[in-house]
C-alpha cells in the first residue's frame, strides 16, 4: 500500500503558494494573463460546487489597473511583448498567441 499524499495531517499536507504583490501565485509558465493581471487569482474558494476546483477570480478595480497600465496601450504592450517571449520559448502555439492579444484587446477597454 503505498502513502504517498497520506502523510501527517490535512493540515501538514497543505501546500501554500508563494504570491506576488498582487496576490496571484508565483511560479509555472508566465502567461500574459498572470504576468500582466488584470486581477487576483486564487486556487481556492469556499464557495459552493466547483468553485472549490476552480478557485475564485477577483477583478482589479479601475485606480488600480490605471497604476498599473496607465492607458489601455500600456496594458496591451505588455501583453503582446510577454506573449511574444512565450510564443519563442514554445509555451504556446501560434494560435494560442493570437488569442491572448485578442482577449486582451476586448478584455481591456
Amino acid at each position: 500500500m503505498s502513502s504517498v499524499g497520506k502523510l501527517g495531517t490535512p493540515e501538514e499536507r497543505l501546500s501554500v503558494a508563494a504570491r506576488d504583490e498582487h496576490g496571484n501565485a508565483l511560479g509555472g509558465i508566465p502567461l500574459a494573463q498572470f504576468a500582466a493581471p488584470t486581477g487576483a487569482n486564487t486556487g481556492s474558494n469556499d464557495g459552493p460546487g466547483f468553485c472549490r476546483i476552480y478557485g475564485s477570480h477577483e477583478p482589479f478595480d479601475a485606480a488600480k489597473l490605471a497604476r498599473l497600465y496607465p492607458s489601455r496601450a500600456n496594458y496591451l504592450a505588455e501583453v503582446n511583448r510577454i506573449t511574444d517571449e512565450n510564443l519563442k520559448a514554445g509555451y504556446i502555439t501560434k494560435e494560442g498567441a493570437a488569442q491572448t492579444k485578442k482577449e486582451a484587446a476586448r478584455a481591456y477597454r
